[in-house]
C-alpha cells in the first residue's frame, strides 16, 4: 500500500482480523449460491440473503475501520532499498524459526522468543523510520483536474 498508494495503515493487522473471516465465510455462500442458483432459485435467494448481511456487515467494519482517527497515513513513497529489505526480513523469518538446519550458527544458540523479538522490533523500527523519514513534506502541491468542467467546455 505504501509504494503503490503512499498510505500506510496502522490498523491493518485489526481490521484484517475481523474481516479475513467474513470473506471467507463470504465467498464460501457465494459458491454455494451460484451452484444452488443452478438447481432451485427459490433457495439459492435465501442463500443470498444471508450472504447479503454478511457483506453489509463486511462493510461495516471497513467503514468503522476506516473513520477510526490516524488510521492511515499519507507518507512519501518508500526507497525500494527499504522495501527490499523489508520483504527480505519478512520471508526469512520462518527459516529462522522452522528450519533448524538453515539457521546461522550465530542463531543458533539465541532462543527463538528472543529472535522473534528481536525480528519484530525490526520491522517496527524499519515502518517507524519509513514512516517520518519519508513523510510527505510541508511544501506538497496537489493539483486537481475536474473532468466535469472539462466535458461541458466541449
Amino acid at each position: 500500500m505504501a509504494y503503490n498508494f503512499n498510505t500506510f495503515s496502522t490498523i491493518f493487522l485489526i481490521s484484517n482480523i475481523i474481516a479475513l473471516p467474513l470473506v471467507e465465510v463470504i465467498t464460501a455462500f457465494g459458491i454455494i449460491n451460484i451452484i444452488v442458483g443452478f438447481i432451485y432459485i427459490n433457495l439459492a435467494k435465501i442463500i443470498a440473503v444471508f450472504t447479503n448481511i454478511l457483506l453489509q456487515l463486511l462493510i461495516l467494519v471497513t467503514k468503522l475501520s476506516s473513520e477510526i482517527p490516524y488510521s492511515n497515513l499519507i507518507i512519501k513513497t518508500p526507497n525500494p532499498v527499504f522495501i527490499i529489505v523489508y520483504y527480505i526480513l519478512i520471508l526469512f523469518i520462518p527459516v529462522f524459526f522452522f528450519m533448524k538446519q538453515h539457521r546461522l550458527h550465530i542463531l543458533k544458540h539465541i532462543p527463538k522468543k528472543k529472535l522473534l523479538i528481536i525480528s519484530a522490533v525490526i520491522i517496527f523500527t524499519l515502518s517507524a523510520v519509513n514512516i517520518t523519514y519519508y513523510s510527505i513534506p510541508g511544501d506538497l502541491k496537489i493539483d486537481f483536474i475536474d473532468v466535469r468542467s472539462a466535458v461541458m467546455q466541449l
